[in-house]
């Protein structure tokens, strides 16, 4: 949100300068990311008016432009040559003229030859101006505007703009305007008195409702005119808490007055016409968004507030036709909607330049449902992001008034019927007292306020205070939704008082050891060792498109943050695919990994686990690279060996995993007969890469805890070798075991090579090595030769083995 100080200055009188607000704002109420002067950089820029245009001799697409304008501290006027490539220029525009010595871009302004010719400033775009974003060409000025007038003072430059983080406002909505900082700065800065009158916020309570006494004033005052009410119907009396609505008759539709322009577009909103105009104005000065309709293109002569139809298409004013669904709530007339309601209005009955008749429109909506259409469209507005956070209701009276008054000033209207006034759903305003002990306060924040003072600092910031024996009653202003405990006064009083008087102090207290989180330990250890393997972690989002063919039930989000991430992931190793193509760029092989969420659905229930995914791109043999780092992992948490086991993934059939590969090979990792995870090798025409995932539960219920410890051997390791022609259907695994368990000095069996080939038929070459080692003595050849033999014979017998001899 963006905040004029001179929009400030015009309702409260403080005499602090723009550097010194900005960080009373910081300290006091929001925090500001940044403040610019306007007119910096544009001291030389001045109006320019365009007398003819030629080409430049030396190029197709320059111009040779003559400005008559009036040089500082020169009293006539004179013509200036300038160079200048934009192509919406014409005789007799008025442009603002860069002369040198003028700062546009961090970049002085001097005189210089361009293909030639000496070019004596520059005509400038809505951007170099900082003015906008627009450069497309040159800011074509008002035809009033007088040729060397200061382009400062022609444009209402002389202003700061404060840009405020929105995040700090988020729990007060009354902030997102101007009067409610004007309402702020009165707080802290006591010396400051109001120049205007800020709208009363002062409301009679009528079956659990606000009535806008100012409303009911006027209304008495066109029921003598015999003016009628409209036809206006809330439907979706869930989504539309109130709605007001006026017609006014005879607007005239042209461009705004200048100053009501230049406000706009210091502030960041594109003037469009002196309706649309207003309606903007409100908006930054009151907070409440506001739409005019043009009455003649509402059919039937009536406004009704509903939901969506399923599938229902609306055309918006960006020109974009959207879908939607009975989520969202729209305004429609007797025949179709017409605007997408707390969002944007529809292109089919926006105001132009013929329009005589107009319906101004003010209401309160609800914030879950606009928060959720404009994230699930992807369409977010001034408008939508302040309903969002929860509009007070007050604020619907008090914008819609101040609109009617600004409309028949600078668009001649005139009301042609009753105000009227729809309520939905009860909206009890906030009125319950809170009971405050001003001792706490001092006790909260280690100061000593006296009460006198924390009564005037409520006061002061529209609160209603009583004093009842030693406490007092406090009860909030109807736009202050945000305080509902003691605590929050609590925070009201310390954060006028300013927080930066309070001394800091050390904390009193004992400190306890936390309590070993055995999961947080494995995550960490597991981080460190895949790191340490040339991993990089990348955490994702547990939001994703839905995959074809899914073995399990994806969770459809109620309230998506996009169409694209309308479900919950099942699996982390998709996530992670998405960010292959992104890496690739870059690297011709990587490994990343990432420790997350998933969310799974079966008969019992909803339920997630946590899993471990990892993914090697750009190496080979990726389904054993894949195996042999799993492998490491449950080295690592020391896991038996003995108890793990891989088998066929579409043998094993595991429910609660998804079916990754549809071209490549996929394995399940069981231990102790609970599935573990998942490995495997991944191929399309796209991509090519080795994954693992793992449940995290299940590996914090399989690792060992305890680590036992051995003396090394001091005798020598012997290693021998052997080859065998072993049926495919066998296991690598189930040859290693039966190895290791022929003799206790067998240490270690290694298997180093696997080999198919078609002479071999359903067999394949299995070489490993064997590691013998005694703890007592050195081995003689003539035992190890035995045990080989034995080894020979048990393979033979049991897996019909057959000895190869190189």
């Amino acid at each position: 949100m963006k905040l004029s100080y001179n929009w400030l200055k015009e309702y409260i009188d403080f005499k602090v300068k723009p550097s010194t607000l900005a960080n009373i704002l910081t300290n006091h109420v929001v925090e500001i990311d940044s403040f610019k002067d306007l007119s910096q950089g544009l001291k030389n820029v001045v109006v320019g008016e365009i007398k003819k245009i030629k080409p430049h001799p030396q190029s197709k697409k320059l111009k040779l432009v003559w400005v008559l304008t009036k040089l500082p501290q020169e009293k006539s006027l004179k013509e200036l040559k300038i160079v200048c490539g934009a192509d919406n220029i014409a005789p007799g525009q008025k442009v603002p003229l860069a002369l040198p010595g003028a700062v546009i871009f961090n970049q002085e302004i001097k005189k210089r030859s361009i293909l030639g010719i000496v070019s004596e400033g520059m005509l400038c775009a809505e951007d170099e101006l900082g003015i906008g974003d627009d450069h497309s060409g040159i800011f074509i000025l008002p035809s009033q505007a007088k040729p060397g007038e200061s382009i400062i003072n022609l444009l209402g430059l002389k202003d700061t703009i404060f840009e405020i983080e929105n995040s700090s406002l988020a729990h007060r909505p009354d902030l997102y305007n101007h009067l409610g900082f004007v309402r702020e700065i009165k707080a802290f800065l006591k010396e400051s008195k109001l120049k205007k009158d800020i709208p009363s916020v002062e409301k009679d309570v009528l079956a659990g409702q606000p009535q806008d006494l100012r409303i009911r004033k006027i209304n008495q005052s066109l029921k003598k005119k015999k003016f009628q009410d409209l036809d206006i119907q809330i439907q979706a009396k869930d989504l539309c808490f109130l709605y007001l609505g006026v017609k006014i008759d005879g607007v005239k539709i042209e461009p705004s007055p200048l100053w009501l322009r230049n406000r706009l577009r210091n502030l960041g909103f594109r003037p469009i016409n002196n309706i649309v105009d207003i309606t903007n104005y409100v908006l930054l000065k009151t907070g409440q968004p506001l739409h005019a309709f043009d009455w003649e293109k509402v059919k039937g002569g009536k406004i009704i507030i509903r939901r969506a139809k399923d599938k229902e298409r609306i055309l918006l004013l960006n020109e974009q036709t959207y879908q939607l669904d009975n989520h969202d709530l729209v305004i429609a007339d007797a025949k179709r909607a017409i605007a997408l309601a707390g969002i944007m209005g529809g292109e089919k009955s926006g105001v132009s330049s013929t329009t005589k008749t107009i319906l101004v429109e003010s209401a309160i909506f609800s914030p879950i449902c606009i928060r959720r259409t404009s994230q699930k469209l992807g369409l977010r507005t001034e408008a939508s992001l302040r309903f969002e956070k929860g509009l007070p209701l007050n604020f619907a009276g008090d914008g819609l008034i101040q609109a009617i008054e600004m409309i028949e000033e600078l668009a001649k209207g005139k009301v042609s019927s009753l105000i009227v006034k729809r309520l939905g759903k009860t909206q009890k305003p906030s009125l319950k007292s809170i009971k405050l002990n001003p001792d706490r306060i001092n006790v909260f924040l280690n100061v000593n306020i006296p009460k006198n003072q924390v009564v005037k600092i409520l006061t002061s910031l529209g609160f209603k205070v009583e004093q009842k024996q030693k406490a007092l009653i406090v009860r909030p202003p109807i736009f202050r939704k945000d305080i509902k405990l003691e605590e929050d006064l609590i925070e009201e009083v310390g954060r006028i008082y300013g927080f930066n008087r309070i001394k800091p102090q050390p904390i009193n207290g004992s400190f306890e050891v936390p309590e070993f989180n055995k999961e947080l330990y494995l995550e960490d250890s597991l981080k460190d060792l895949l790191k340490g393997i040339g991993f990089y972690e990348t955490p994702g989002y547990v939001f994703s498109t839905k995959q074809k063919a899914l073995k399990v039930q994806a969770l459809e989000l109620s309230n998506p943050l996009n169409s694209n991430q309308r479900y919950l992931r099942v699996e982390i190793v998709k996530s992670l695919e998405r960010n292959i193509e992104k890496n690739k760029k870059h690297f011709k092989r990587f490994r990343i990994f990432e420790i997350g969420k998933v969310f799974l659905k079966d008969s019992e229930g909803i339920f997630e686990k946590k899993r471990l995914g990892g993914i090697i791109v750009g190496e080979d043999n990726l389904f054993f690279k894949a195996k042999g780092i799993v492998e490491s992992i449950l080295d690592a948490c020391w896991v038996d060996k003995n108890k793990i086991q891989f088998k066929d993934f579409f043998e094993a059939k595991p429910k609660a995993w998804v079916n990754k590969t549809l071209f490549g090979s996929q394995a399940v990792i069981f231990v102790d007969k609970e599935v573990l995870g998942i490995l495997g090798e991944y191929k399309d025409e796209e991509n090519k890469y080795g994954y693992f995932e793992l449940d995290i539960s299940v590996l914090l219920k399989v690792q060992n805890k305890r680590k036992q410890y051995q003396p090394i051997s001091r005798y020598e390791p012997v290693k021998r070798d052997l080859a065998f022609l072993i049926d495919k259907s066998i296991s690598c695994q189930e040859i290693e075991r039966t190895v290791e368990q022929i003799n206790p000095l067998i240490k270690q069996v290694e298997i180093f090579d696997v080999f198919a080939h078609p002479r071999f038929g359903d067999k394949r070459n299995i070489a490993f090595h064997i590691i013998y080692q005694a703890k007592d003595r050195t081995l003689r050849a003539e035992e190890i030769d035995n045990i080989q033999r034995k080894i020979i014979n048990i393979l033979e017998v049991k897996f019909k083995a057959k000895l190869r001899d190189f």
